[in-house]
């Protein structure tokens, strides 16, 4: 607009219309709103830049904080688990844990803030629920274990009753570990009538009952020491 109007007055100068003060006066108007026109581009230049510049700023900050996000997440991550995995280590350490519900039996007498021993028998469990099977536990020596296979009969002499005045437990191999601790065989013996012997006597439960064991195999019976014959585990039927 202004650049026409100059125009316009140059025509009129040159054609004497207009004095010489009034055409200098029209193009210093003329050189003032172009040279703003100019300044005006330059800013919203700048600006625009400005912008860029922020936006920018704007996508550095947005992607520092997911990086730091994440960092965190991780590093959390990490903590917890080392924490779990410490709080693992206490427990194994110092907590004693059944794996069922019932009344604890304490086998002497224990005082406050008396050290223990890995490996001393603290107490033991008395289950709540005595409808599962009563399972014993043997040990079977390497020489001749090929013989025992699961099913056979099992004849049990308990130590504290003699077989010849209260008869004999009788039960059948339940389970043989797959491995050996480098002198014997872990078996489970599932009694069939639980605590009754042969001659209809019921034996009372106790912890920790120790007996011998004859397996009876296709061969000759084969005699295994218990180390915690009937122990009160109750497994669970499978």
């Amino acid at each position: 607009m202004h650049e026409r109007q100059f125009r316009r007055d140059s025509l009129l100068y040159l054609s004497q219309v207009i004095s010489a003060e009034e055409y200098e006066k029209s193009a210093s108007q003329f050189i003032q709103k172009k040279s703003g026109h100019q300044n005006t581009q330059n800013s919203i230049s700048s600006t625009k830049i400005q912008i860029s510049n922020l936006q920018q700023s704007v996508l550095d900050l947005e992607l520092q904080f997911l990086q730091q996000k994440e960092n965190q997440i991780i590093s959390l991550k990490e903590s917890i688990e080392a924490f779990l995995a410490q709080a693992y280590l206490w427990e194994q350490n110092y907590l004693l844990k059944s794996p069922f519900a019932g009344k604890v039996v304490f086998s002497k007498i224990w005082t406050n803030f008396q050290n223990l021993s890995a490996g001393d028998i603290v107490f033991t469990i008395l289950p709540n629920e005595a409808k599962k099977e009563i399972v014993a536990r043997a040990s079977l020596p390497l020489v001749g274990s090929g013989k025992v296979k699961i099913g056979q009969k099992v004849n049990l002499k308990l130590n504290d009753y003699p077989f010849q005045e209260f008869g004999i437990l009788q039960g059948s191999v339940q389970e043989i570990s797959a491995v050996n601790d480098g002198e014997n065989y872990t078996v489970l013996i599932n009694l069939n009538q639980s605590l009754q012997t042969n001659y209809k006597l019921k034996i009372p439960f106790k912890q920790n009952m120790l007996a011998s064991a004859e397996i009876i195999t296709e061969d000759l019976p084969l005699v295994a020491r218990f180390f915690n014959p009937i122990k009160s585990l109750f497994l669970n039927k499978q």
